[in-house]
């Protein structure tokens, strides 16, 4: 039995998300959907109140934006389970989660990306994709982070570790941050025995980087988070490539003031100076010298 918990600001997503999950479940379960059109609660006390509501023991989140492809997927939900030392459960995710301010994936090679799920394109004219990198052929992965468009856990385990409405009040950052808490008592993983279409792609924007910043002041000691071997010169790759990408999505809103603080913030400069000088060339390539100035010394 599950509870399938969704906050939602489209009737119409939300009709046709419903029918999905009633004829593909496969198991009993009970709908807690909250209309949050008005309201417009952080995602993380949503969930925290859908938690509270709920009367089973395995609970879904998902967004409304999706469509379940796999029969009986409920059912694959709570076999996984069985296994104790799992508490956390999705369908998109990375082993390697970095130092420098990111989401779950940007940064990391088809190696440490772990991801089965059919994507369409909202906000391009991109044809939707199969998305399905599954390196070691596995039926479930162990991760260090997941991807919040579809994760399953236990009402047991989120009554002791809650979703963050302190520092979280928005709705991006809750699919890590609960990632790395869980994960601090519990094994991460991706499922590839569901497949699913999700309707559109994320949208970053200005409250993803603050968020993201935020993040990584909770858990910068924690980090990296590497499930799996890596070498010095790979995880200074994928740290330089994380940054790379920080940079591009800072410049889009014209916010290079947080480009540099993820920079320090990160302690990149302790743990591989090398990776550090590369980032500062990059943040002086990005944005004119008299800017740089003028912004960080004013």
């Amino acid at each position: 039995m599950l509870s399938i918990i969704i906050c939602s600001i489209n009737p119409d997503y939300l009709s046709a998300i419903t029918i999905s999950i009633d004829q593909t479940i496969g198991v009993p379960y009970e709908l807690i959907a909250f209309n949050n059109k008005n309201d417009s609660k952080g995602i993380t006390t949503v969930y925290n109140q859908g938690v509270a509501k709920a009367k089973y023991e395995h609970l879904c989140f998902v967004h409304e934006d999706v469509n379940f492809c796999t029969n009986e997927w409920g059912k694959k939900i709570i076999e996984q389970f069985k296994d104790t030392d799992i508490g956390l459960i999705g369908v998109a995710g990375s082993k390697y989660k970095a130092m420098i301010p990111s989401g779950w994936r940007p940064g990391t090679t088809g190696r440490f990306t772990k991801i089965n799920m059919i994507q369409h394109f909202k906000y391009s004219n991109k044809t939707k994709t199969h998305q399905n990198i599954n390196s070691e052929n596995e039926s479930l992965s162990h991760v260090a982070c997941i991807d919040g468009l579809f994760f399953a856990s236990r009402k047991s385990i989120l009554q002791k570790i809650p979703f963050d409405e302190v520092n979280l009040k928005g709705f991006h950052g809750y699919d890590v941050d609960i990632s790395i808490a869980i994960g601090q008592h519990y094994k991460v993983a991706v499922t590839y025995d569901i497949l699913l279409e999700h309707l559109s792609e994320g949208n970053l924007n200005a409250e993803w980087i603050t968020s993201t910043l935020v993040l990584h002041e909770k858990w910068g000691s924690k980090l990296p988070i590497v499930i799996g071997e890596i070498s010095k010169i790979e995880k200074m790759r994928l740290e330089i490539r994380t940054f790379k990408n920080f940079l591009k999505i800072c410049k889009k809103f014209s916010l290079f003031p947080k480009a540099f603080y993820a920079l320090e913030l990160s302690g990149i400069k302790k743990s591989n100076y090398l990776a550090y000088l590369r980032m500062r060339i990059m943040l002086f390539n990005y944005y004119p010298h008299r800017i740089l100035e003028r912004k960080i010394f004013q």
